[in-house]
């Protein structure tokens, strides 16, 4: 099954997806549930505009 990277040939944007996808199997996210933690994540990321300066306390009040 094909992983939709991004939609730029950014590596480090490349780089970042890659890494939290691995980060979702370890933690044994079923695939099929992939797609929402991204659409999650991206929502984040565009409300906090860089996602280096979040804190936990950040992402405990997005959800």
């Amino acid at each position: 099954m094909s992983v939709r990277v991004s939609a730029t040939d950014d590596p480090r944007i490349a780089r970042f997806w890659r890494d939290y996808l691995e980060v979702l199997r370890l933690f044994r996210i079923l695939g099929k549930a992939h797609p929402w933690h991204r659409r999650h994540v991206e929502a984040f990321i565009h409300d906090s505009m860089r996602l280096f300066p979040a804190s936990g306390w950040d992402v405990e009040m997005f959800s």
